[in-house]
């Protein structure tokens, strides 16, 4: 049994858990074993929660469908550059050990364009600079950073994951997501912006699984396993979604 306390009351210094029958969770040992996400989901209500979370993670995944277009068409997908110390002229000797740091320089992306991840929202990139700093303590492969590219932010948003697509390449941090494609492909990429783009069923199922949103300081804050995590096909599957599951959608986001 899982038993929520989602009601509170205090009295002179003492504060008071109070419960009701929806409060308390009968999980079998099934869904313990095999549902990660079954005590995320209690937290949101339960229910008919769980079930919806249930189906969604038994379809292909955004990242089962990349890895299969990086093995069979050359796309490169990850996270943006780690810079580590803010400043080159705070390293030392040992930062360049790889058990240290293993800082190294990077010189497509020194002298790039680049733009701070606040400045990247559901309205797209605000904002750009060029990058002055010579070493990095995990800058990525180049392939990773060129055009055409597909951002996607690791935040939930407001209303939708921020997610745009350049034609030309550009730098970003370990906060963005970057998914380069063979210019072939861009109409592949475009449907990918366009899933991500406004989806309920996705901001309601990285609400009810990711670690972080709604539990960490930062609320709106997701990992890339949580994006990757995505329901994710050519062909559709995860926008089967019936007016019931819709009504569900809606009371959790």
């Amino acid at each position: 049994m899982h038993l929520i306390a989602s009601r509170t009351f205090s009295n002179i210094n003492r504060l008071f858990l109070e419960f009701d029958h929806y409060d308390f969770h009968f999980i079998n040992k099934e869904a313990v074993l095999n549902n990660p996400f079954v005590w995320k989901a209690n937290l949101l209500g339960g229910g008919r929660i769980v079930e919806l979370v249930e189906r969604i993670y038994k379809l292909p995944t955004l990242k089962e469908y990349l890895e299969k277009k990086q093995k069979e068409n050359n796309w490169v997908f990850g996270d943006g550059f780690i810079k580590g110390k803010k400043f080159d002229s705070e390293l030392v000797s040992s930062d360049f050990e790889k058990k240290k740091g293993g800082y190294s320089k990077a010189s497509f992306l020194t002298d790039s364009l680049c733009f701070d991840p606040f400045s990247f929202d559901e309205n797209g990139i605000t904002s750009t600079y060029k990058i002055t700093d010579v070493y990095f303590q995990w800058p990525r492969n180049k392939e990773l950073f060129q055009g055409p590219l597909l951002l996607i932010k690791k935040n939930i948003g407001t209303n939708s994951i921020p997610v745009i697509i350049l034609e030309t390449g550009i730098s970003f941090k370990n906060e963005i997501i970057g998914i380069h494609a063979p210019i072939n492909d861009v109409a592949l990429l475009k449907k990918i912006e366009k899933t991500l783009k406004n989806n309920n069923l996705y901001r309601f199922y990285l609400i009810s699984t990711s670690p972080g949103s709604g539990i960490s300081k930062s609320k709106s804050t997701l990992l890339q396993k949580d994006i990757l995590g995505l329901p994710y096909s050519e062909f559709g599957e995860q926008s089967n979604i019936s007016l019931a599951d819709n009504i569900l959608i809606q009371d959790v986001k």
